[in-house]
């Protein structure tokens, strides 16, 4: 390849819609997940000496994924291979929570309804959802967080992620939050209320005086986003 059809090639690449700016380098989707997976599921289970076996088991969470994504292996034999495999282990509902975890995000990523029979399961765990399966682009991701500058960290509490359940996902004209519900307080609990006690905050809408204060702070928060 000439330095021509190589700079075309490079550029072709550089504006496909699936890279992503990461800290200034451009990945593609598939290694944004597994940085993600590195650094939000398997942190505490693997040590910065045992990064070649975390590679291994994040491949492995990923590949059992496309098994059932492509249904060449049940749930239900995904999950027994799981207590075969992890199940002699100290800790091993760590990772076959953090084994969930990936083939949940994997699922949910390639818009699977198998994700919808790894939740039952998942639910007797905490789990995380990535971002990616949250919101419709990186930039609404940026959107969602600059509405919560609105508040410092220690004010937010269900109520403020109510309000935004209700006036940004897909039950609004405004392309946000894409996710379903039970994805939304995941990664609401995972990311902003850790240690709170869980409770199912998406099941009515927000009504008073106060929540209506809380959706016209958002309100001015977003115009504030579109004039940045």
């Amino acid at each position: 390849m000439n330095k021509k059809n190589l700079k075309r090639h490079l550029k072709k690449l550089d504006e496909h819609p699936n890279q992503v700016s990461l800290d200034h380098v451009k990945v593609d989707s598939r290694t944004q997940r597994r940085i993600w997976y590195s650094l939000n599921i398997c942190s505490e289970l693997f040590t910065s000496q045992e990064l070649n076996i975390e590679r291994v088991f994040i491949s492995s969470g990923v590949n059992r994924a496309v098994s059932i994504r492509l249904e060449k292996l049940k749930v239900e034999e995904v999950l027994g291979a799981m207590q075969i495999e992890f199940g002699n282990k100290e800790n091993s509902s760590d990772f076959i929570n953090a084994q969930l975890n990936i083939i949940y995000n994997e699922l949910k990523h390639y818009e699977s309804h198998y994700a919808d029979k790894v939740l039952p399961e998942l639910e007797n765990y905490h789990f995380k959802v990535f971002y990616g399966n949250v919101f419709y682009t990186k930039e609404a991701k940026e959107g969602f967080e600059h509405l919560l500058e609105a508040y410092s960290s220690p004010e937010l509490n269900t109520k403020h992620f109510k309000v935004l359940w209700f006036n940004y996902s897909t039950n609004s004209n405004k392309l946000i939050i894409k996710c379903k519900a039970e994805d939304f307080r995941a990664y609401v609990y995972g990311v902003y209320l850790k240690g709170a006690k869980r409770t199912d905050f998406t099941n009515n809408s927000p009504t008073g005086a106060y929540a209506e204060r809380m959706k016209v702070l958002f309100e001015r928060q977003e115009k504030t986003f579109k004039n940045s």
